[in-house]
């Protein structure tokens, strides 16, 4: 569902019903018949790691670096979910420098945290739902 609060017609999936409802050749879209999608499991994977880590580092190590990340991590997970394509690429330039600038270090735990919600961003099911907000240049 688009922040605005007005579904689209992408935004449902088609039911039975609406398949025989198609071949009779009407064409509307009765409310009981669409049902709302869930973001992909990739998605949902994301924001369970997600949850995880701010809430074994926040209690942990409350620097104010450390809230503020959090809340950025928080902010942008919750546009991951709606599929604004904005905040995926937010999310993948983020993950991916946090990545590089760990490998520099011996922090293998926070490189191997990194890489997989690296490979959750870039994973097919992903990058399908957050397509729909691409702009039409960037499209394939």
């Amino acid at each position: 569902m688009p922040l605005s609060g007005v579904p689209r017609r992408s935004d449902f999936v088609r039911t039975r019903a609406r398949a025989v409802t198609d071949l009779a050749g009407l064409d509307t879209y009765p409310a009981a018949e669409m049902q709302q999608r869930w973001p992909p499991y990739t998605i949902l994977a994301f924001v369970a790691i997600a949850a995880t880590t701010i809430v074994v580092l926040v209690p942990g190590d409350p620097d104010p670096r450390a809230v503020g990340g959090a809340t950025v991590l928080v902010l942008l997970t919750a546009g991951l979910w709606y599929g604004i394509w904005p905040v995926w690429l937010l999310l993948f330039l983020i993950t991916g420098g946090n990545t590089i600038r760990l490998l520099m270090r011996p922090d293998w735990a926070g490189v191997l945290l990194n890489g997989t919600l690296l490979i959750l961003l870039v994973a097919p099911p992903t990058q399908r739902h957050v397509h729909r907000g691409r702009p039409p240049a960037l499209s394939r």
